[in-house]
């Protein structure tokens, strides 16, 4: 396949360019490329095109909040999980967590994003729920790294359980070897529902298997004071002593640190994930941006499971960031390309066999035209939007072309309707 005529984002700047694709890669860039017989050739007519957006932390299971009702008004992050997560992740049972993924990649795939790194909870069902999940994704051509979050809050067999699902899933599809639409990561809640004897667990298996972690960390303050309470340490040095922060862990929200924190975070190499809407929702704080970036941490961002859109998610950050310093725009263009393409595809293509998110050759041919043209070589994220989005493509094929799925979404409804229905029922009633 040939898309001619292109306006191509690298990241950094807009080139006017031809890609050619072949199979689920881009193999070339460039002019005047001559189409084959029977090869598809399609003029972009000098629209933008992007990579495939990544969602650096996501929660599926979180697609049926809309069914659940809320227990009362929560005073903070910890009662919030006891109010509303924890119970709907108990809900769900195996064909929730598949019509949990089907529903959240058909979400995903309207706004362009393209690969979603998944931190999943279904305590009730566990064991084969990672791919189960895979499942759902790839049913709806999503690419998907996934991750059992281990937790201690329901008792010592079920954090075994979901060690052993972290392990099995990661031997079978660790780095996107054996499919290469699904990779994995070892989860962890937080420090706060975990104990030192579980992470010493974890972090065994997770050498033995040279995988990296995928944790929150530091999202609401109970997670800062416990590792005082319990263990004596910073939450970062605790983390850090026990063998799971390094470079390849993913820490998503790094809210309540302070400069010692950061120092010390940097000094471990690990990706520190922002979710800037949820911490906003959930009433945790802004995230210390400038002082992580000054101590030279990778950032990338996600959305922790609020909402599928990455355009109004970096967007966000921007007004955020700029509330924080009190001052307008405080994020420059580059800084938000860099952390919402280049970071975010350095995080992903670490966990498959190519690169992710870059429109480069020899990466995934994941791609999102935009029904609009570019004025210049500048990219400003803050002037689009996902209603811009006209075809996007996964694994060099079609899942959404001239704004209509290439298959039909109607067919999901009444799976997706059932699933509410019954977590609706198993809820507490309030």
């Amino acid at each position: 396949m040939i898309l001619e005529n292109c306006s191509i984002f690298d990241g950094k700047t807009i080139q006017e360019r031809s890609i050619s694709i072949d199979g689920d890669v881009i193999s070339k860039i460039g002019k005047g490329f001559i189409k084959a017989r029977d090869e598809e050739k399609i003029n972009v007519k000098e629209r933008l095109v992007l990579p495939g957006f990544i969602c650096a932390h996501a929660h599926a299971y979180s697609a049926f909040a809309f069914a659940f009702p809320v227990k009362g008004q929560s005073k903070d992050l910890k009662e919030l999980l006891k109010n509303l997560w924890w119970p709907l992740d108990q809900t769900l049972d195996r064909e929730g967590v598949y019509q949990s993924a089907v529903l959240t990649g058909i979400r995903y795939l309207r706004n362009g994003v393209t690969t979603i790194l998944d931190h999943h909870a279904s305590p009730n069902a566990l064991r084969g729920s990672l791919s189960t999940l895979a499942e759902g994704f790839k049913e709806v051509g999503m690419r998907s790294c996934l991750s059992y979050e281990v937790t201690d809050r329901y008792g010592e067999d079920k954090a075994e359980e979901a060690i052993k699902e972290n392990e099995e899933f990661a031997k079978e599809f660790g780095g996107g070897i054996k499919d290469e639409m699904v990779s994995a990561l070892f989860g962890l809640h937080a420090s706060f529902t975990l104990s030192s004897e579980s992470l010493q667990k974890c972090r065994e298996i997770a050498r033995k298997l040279d995988i990296g972690f995928h944790l929150h960390l530091a999202e609401g303050s109970v997670d800062v004071i416990d590792a005082r309470r319990r263990f004596k340490k910073p939450l970062v040095q605790h983390l850090r002593d026990e063998g799971i922060l390094n470079e390849k862990t993913l820490a998503a929200h790094c809210v309540n640190l302070n400069k010692e924190d950061i120092k010390a975070l940097g000094r471990t190499n690990a990706k520190v994930i922002t979710n800037p809407r949820s911490n906003a929702n959930n009433g945790v704080g802004i995230m210390p941006l400038d002082a992580i970036m000054q101590e030279k941490i990778l950032v990338g961002i996600g959305n922790d499971g609020l909402e599928y859109d990455m355009f109004e998610e970096i967007k966000a950050l921007q007004y955020m960031q700029s509330l924080k310093a009190e001052k307008p725009s405080a994020l420059s263009p580059e800084v938000l390309n860099e952390i919402l393409f280049i970071n975010n595809s350095k995080i992903a293509s670490n966990l498959f066999k190519r690169e992710v998110g870059r429109i480069s050759e020899g990466a995934y041919a994941d791609l999102a035209i935009l029904d609009s043209k570019p004025f210049g070589e500048k990219f400003n994220l803050t002037n689009l939007d996902s209603s811009l989005i006209d075809s996007v493509m996964v694994n060099g094929k079609w899942v959404i072309k001239e704004k209509k799925f290439v298959f039909d979404v109607a067919r999901y409804e009444e799976g997706v309707r059932k699933t509410a229905e019954r977590m609706r029922e198993r809820a507490p009633k309030v």
